[in-house]
Parts: structure tokens; C-alpha cells; sequence
């Protein structure tokens, strides 16, 4: 199923999609859309900076507490071991399961951290509006 199947099932002709039906009806196609679009583009090629929050090693190289870390979105989004052979075709389909729905929540659990539980929401102000630091665990579900 594309997105136009997709929205001619969940909206019709008779009005704009909307948000809401997003929350109503998942739209899995026409989000996979959106995330390949993203992934593509990599407007912000180097994402945002990070601040270690602790020592940490990650895959084998140690990260120390306040170091900046900054994530080569585009090397991330256009690596081939990651994507596929066919990573700078336009592929949405790469997002969704084979039963054509999202499936990152049902690869992995999403907690937070209970040493750090984060208590409200805010934002630091600046150039960029951010979260105020937070962490979170991620791990991959047991099938």
C-alpha cells in the first residue's frame, strides 16, 4: 500500500489530512515517507551537540564525563552497512515492518532512566530551543 492508497482509505477526498489522524490511525506509509525524506535530506548534517553526562565506553571507545560529542548525522543516514545497497534511493518502505507498519517500538523499549527520572518538562533557551539535559534507556526487546 503507497501513501495515496494509504490516505484515500483514512481521509477520503472530502478534506485536508490532519494531525489527528496520525493519533487516529497510525498513517504508517505516509510517516515511513517522512522519516526516508529526513533520513535523505539530513538538513542538520551534524545534528545538535551532546554534553557526557558521565564516563562512558561506548563500542569500545571511552567518552569521558563533559565531553562534547557531536553525531555525523550524514554519515549515519548515508551508510550502506546501515541502509542497505540502496542508500540514496528513496525507499520508505525501509521504515516499516512486513506487515507495512512502524517498527521501532517494537524493537526496542524506550524507559527512563530511574537515576534520572526527569521531573518536568523545559527548555533551555539559545540559538536552538532544547531539552533541558535528560537521559533514558534504550534496549532492545526480547522477541
Amino acid at each position: 500500500m503507497g501513501a495515496k492508497s494509504e490516505l484515500d482509505r483514512v481521509v477520503g477526498p472530502s478534506r485536508q489530512v490532519a494531525l489527528s489522524d496520525k493519533a487516529l490511525y497510525g498513517l504508517p506509509y505516509t510517516e515511513a515517507i517522512i522519516l526516508e525524506t529526513l533520513r535523505l535530506s539530513s538538513i542538520a548534517p551534524l545534528g545538535v551537540p551532546h554534553r557526557m553526562i558521565g564516563d562512558t565506553i561506548f563500542h569500545g571507545y571511552f567518552l569521558p564525563k563533559d565531553v562534547t560529542v557531536i553525531a555525523g548525522l550524514y554519515t549515519i543516514h548515508h551508510d550502506s552497512k546501515i541502509w542497505g545497497k540502496d542508500v540514496n534511493e528513496f525507499r520508505p518502505e525501509r521504515f516499516l515492518n512486513e506487515d507495512k507498519t512502524p517498527s521501532i517500538l517494537q524493537t526496542f523499549n524506550i524507559e527512563p532512566d530511574p537515576d534520572c527520572p526527569v521531573r518536568s518538562v523545559e527548555t533551555v533557551k539559545g540559538f536552538n530551543v532544547e531539552p533541558k539535559p535528560f537521559t533514558f534507556v534504550l534496549s532492545l526487546r526480547k522477541t
